[in-house]
């Protein structure tokens, strides 16, 4: 499938190409729907009964001063001492 095959499907078949993408990822809970609306007419990817939690990332900002606190304590980078 070509590139502009791919862009097409996800324009005219949103969820059909969606959940082809959804399968390529390893799942803890493959998703129950892959394309919904909610009340305010929010559209809902890759919904699951239960609630999902992500773990924290590098860019987040609570890691981000967790790490800069560590780093001041072991006297690392800017924080360190000569």
């Amino acid at each position: 499938m070509s590139y502009q095959d791919h862009y097409q499907q996800s324009i005219e078949q949103p969820e059909v190409f969606w959940r082809k993408q959804a399968e390529l990822i390893k799942w803890c809970e493959f998703p129950e729907t892959i394309l919904s609306q909610d009340e305010n007419g929010f559209f809902r990817w890759f919904s699951v009964e239960n609630e999902v939690s992500v773990p924290p990332t590098i860019d987040d900002p609570v890691i981000l001063d967790e790490i800069r606190d560590v780093m001041r304590q072991r006297g690392i980078g800017l924080y360190a001492v000569s």
